[in-house]
């Protein structure tokens, strides 16, 4: 395996490594936006619950209140009795007198204040007919008992202070704290109620209740959801987290895409040193077509090219004994100085037969004949035979020609790649 493939191998690891941590973070994700949806849902629907018993505690209250004015109305006047007769009293129930009054004019202020709201008296304000009179009506009362409830309250608290019980205090704090929430749910009734009559009247709390209620409220409620889910998500550390994932994912790109440009880069330089060795092989096997009927001739005396031309054709005669067709004759200069006839025959036949027998022509004629071969073929003759001298040193029986060794009757072949002899 190769260094390439070896980086290519880690690369993926390393990439099927980030594609399982971006799934389980994906995943991570997905469940705490579940989470927070169902966080959220169940918040809606304790809001909801809420809502709806305090509406229907205080409708129920507010029904009672407006179907027995009567009994209301008795009960203030037995309380506003019991202050007068208080303020009469001894001295020892100045205090409780006191108090009662402070009560008692508080409530006189409360309705003071919704007889100038309702622009009319307190008993018009409170019981008094029409459809008008009796949202006021509703309204005026609501106060009333909170302001009532406020002072009790503070009653409660200097008795407490007054008289330092411990286990009342525990008890009047518990109850206070009920007050309280039982405070606020009117107050925001009653707030409501207000808005619900100026939207009567044409203001701006009809728009927004009618906002509310319907499809076009339903519609209202889902883009704001919506609107506030875009706003969290944007605002939360998944965003970071999907922006160090894009940084992370580029680098990684980035790092592919350079492995990959020298990856490119590598096999196109195999790719024309392989196209090169293809070329040079057809180049050399076409030299080697065209030599396979030609002979390199050495010796040949004359005193010019026509004598030294006809010489070997005599020669050639002699040697095979029979006429010898001939398709050219080539002088060359050797590296000696000598002259060299390069001879192309029409047969291969013919060329066979005279390679086999130029042992007898360099006996005989004192001439050498040889193969034209190509610049690797010399280079593969010449190691050939250095490689024969030495084996006979060692007392070998060796055999070859320009291409094939034999030794001890065993062929060796030489390899290109580890540039060395192997028996084939």
């Amino acid at each position: 395996m190769s260094w390439e493939e070896e980086w290519l191998r880690e690369l993926r690891e390393i990439r099927e490594g980030m594609r399982a941590i971006e799934k389980g973070v994906r995943g991570i994700e997905r469940e705490l936006r579940l989470l927070r949806e169902r966080g959220w849902g169940a918040r809606r629907e304790e809001e909801k619950k809420d809502d709806r018993l305090e509406s229907e505690r205080e409708e129920a209250t507010s029904e009672e209140a407006i179907a027995d004015p009567g009994r209301e109305n008795e009960e203030m006047e037995r309380k506003n009795e019991g202050a007068e007769r208080k303020k009469k009293g001894d001295g020892g129930e100045k205090k409780d007198g006191r108090i009662e009054g402070e009560g008692d004019e508080n409530v006189v202020a409360c309705e003071e204040k919704d007889e100038k709201k309702g622009g009319g008296d307190v008993e018009r304000s409170m019981f008094g007919e029409g459809k008008k009179g009796g949202e006021r009506k509703r309204g005026g009362w609501v106060e009333v008992m909170i302001e009532g409830r406020r002072e009790e309250r503070r009653y409660r608290d200097k008795v407490v202070k007054g008289f330092g019980m411990e286990g009342g205090r525990d008890v009047w704090n518990r109850e206070e704290e009920t007050m309280e929430r039982d405070d606020g749910r009117k107050e925001r009734q009653v707030v409501g109620e207000r808005e619900e009559e100026e939207g009567r009247r044409g203001g701006m709390g009809d728009r927004r209740g009618k906002e509310k209620e319907g499809p076009k409220g339903e519609e209202y409620e889902r883009k704001r959801d919506r609107v506030e889910k875009e706003g969290e998500r944007k605002g939360s550390w998944w965003k970071c987290v999907e922006e160090e994932e894009e940084g992370e994912g580029e680098e990684v790109k980035e790092i592919w895409q350079k492995v990959k440009d020298r990856m490119d880069k590598k096999r196109r330089e195999e790719e024309r040193v392989r196209e090169r060795e293809a070329r040079e092989r057809r180049d050399e096997q076409m030299r080697r077509k065209r030599k396979r009927r030609n002979l390199v001739w050495r010796g040949i005396e004359g005193d010019n090219f026509e004598e030294r031309c006809l010489c070997l054709r005599v020669l050639l005669e002699r040697m095979l004994e029979r006429k010898v067709a001939l398709r050219g004759v080539e002088e060359r200069v050797g590296d000696d100085g000598k002259s060299i006839l390069l001879v192309v025959l029409e047969k291969e036949e013919d060329r066979d037969e005279i390679l086999e027998r130029r042992g007898e022509v360099g006996r005989r004629w004192r001439m050498s004949v040889d193969e034209d071969l190509t610049r690797e073929e010399r280079k593969m003759k010449w190691r050939i035979r250095e490689r024969a001298r030495l084996e006979r040193s060692r007392g070998k029986r060796v055999e070859y020609d320009s291409r094939r060794l034999w030794i001890e009757g065993k062929e060796w072949k030489w390899d290109e790649e580890v540039e060395s002899w192997k028996e084939c």
